[in-house]
């Protein structure tokens, strides 16, 4: 019994000196896509190590215990969100929804149900098919404006919008080999742009990815919506906040709340809102979606 507890306990010392591993390598993920999926997981470390700290000052284990509780306390701090929205006083507002809809959804009826009761203003919908297509008849009687491109490969897209769209279009980044389309419209002065990128699976995805990021251009008011396919606290939405001089609707510890994945514990928050410092959002929150492995996410824009 003595013998299987220790290795037992090797086994546990030895994931937790992992995750502190992977929470170093995890800072370098802007130059490679393995460091960037090891950053993605910091989620994942903060669950692990406050089970792990508790059985290392049980086993009396105190040094570990001091450098399992400073990784923690480093992962607690990349993931805090330290931004905060300014209240809006403006007249006008609208409630947005983003949802990555799934591909092989077999439930896209209950699915639309809910889409439709909720009833936003605007509507961005990733993976379209042209399956999906012919499930979309409730919503497009809801919305008198959109913006379509199904593609069988999980990249469609589409926009629907209660608000006139003016100058909307779908586009593609120079710079990306997969010609992954995003959308861009004018909603009532705001400079919405719809995007569903690729995730950093492989070096080349990782790359070209990024193409999707830098050609959208900044905007006085502006509103960057979608399944981002990376975390809140990556260097690549930092960069891409810094650039357009934009913050993101989760604030605190709200980066931790999962927006793809059925567990909890293995979810990711990778479907975000960021939007400009001149804009103000309230109500942020995460609906499941029947069928789909994302969860929608729902806010209030006023600006």
């Amino acid at each position: 019994m003595k013998y299987f507890i220790k290795r037992l306990l090797f086994y546990i010392y030895l994931l937790s000196t992992l995750a502190c591993i992977s929470t170093i390598l995890g800072f370098f993920g802007s130059s490679y896509y393995l460091f960037e999926m090891l950053n993605s997981l910091r989620f994942q470390y903060i669950f692990f190590l406050s089970l792990i700290i508790p059985l290392t000052f049980l086993c009396k284990q105190r040094f570990l215990s001091i450098i399992f509780l400073l990784f923690l306390g480093i992962n607690l701090f990349t993931v805090y969100n330290k931004e905060r929205i300014i209240p809006s006083y403006e007249n006008r507002s609208l409630s947005v929804i983003a949802v990555n809809l799934n591909a092989n959804n077999n439930r896209l009826f209950n699915a639309i149900n809910i889409l439709v009761n909720l009833d936003p203003d605007i509507l961005l919908i990733s993976e379209i098919t042209d399956r999906t297509i012919n499930h979309l008849k409730p919503i497009e009687k809801a919305y008198p404006y959109k913006i379509l491109f199904p593609r069988n490969d999980g990249f469609g897209i589409g926009l629907f919008s209660k608000i006139k769209l003016d100058n909307s279009s779908v586009r593609f980044s120079p710079d990306d080999n997969y010609m992954i389309p995003y959308i861009y419209a004018e909603i009532d002065g705001l400079h919405l742009y719809g995007i569903h990128p690729l995730h950093p699976t492989s070096s080349r995805y990782f790359k070209d990815r990024l193409g999707v990021f830098s050609a959208i251009k900044k905007h006085p008011k502006m509103i960057i919506l979608g399944d981002f396919n990376t975390v809140p606290w990556s260097s690549l939405l930092k960069n891409t906040k810094k650039r357009l001089d934009l913050i993101d609707i989760k604030g605190g510890f709200r980066t931790l709340i999962p927006t793809w994945g059925t567990w909890i514990i293995f979810g990711l928050s990778i479907d975000g809102c960021l939007i400009s410092k001149n804009i103000s959002a309230k109500n942020y929150n995460t609906i499941p979606i029947p069928g789909s492995d994302h969860k929608a996410i729902i806010a209030e824009i006023s600006y």
